[in-house]
C-alpha cells in the first residue's frame, strides 16, 4: 500500500516538472487550392515541432482564392 502510494507521488512529481516540447503554440488555416483545413502548430525556438489537424477540411468554390500571403509555421 505505501509503495503504491510513493509511485503515484514520484509520478505526479516528474508530470509536474516536466516541461512540454515547444515554446508557442498556435492556429492556422492551411489550404490547397480551395481546400482548407485548421491546425495546431507547436513550435520551439523557431522550429516546426507538431502539427495536429484540429477541424475537418472545408471546400469552398472553385473559383475561391486564399488572398492571405504566404507565411512559415512558426
Amino acid at each position: 500500500m505505501i509503495k503504491m502510494i510513493v509511485v503515484k507521488i514520484i509520478f505526479l512529481l516528474l508530470l509536474l516538472n516536466s516541461s512540454p516540447d515547444y515554446d508557442y503554440t498556435w492556429t492556422k488555416a492551411i489550404c490547397e487550392d480551395n481546400v482548407c483545413q485548421d491546425f495546431l502548430i507547436k513550435c520551439n525556438q523557431g522550429e516546426l515541432v507538431e502539427m495536429s489537424a484540429i477541424s475537418g477540411k472545408v471546400v469552398f468554390s472553385n473559383n475561391w482564392i486564399d488572398k492571405r500571403e504566404e507565411k512559415g509555421h512558426c
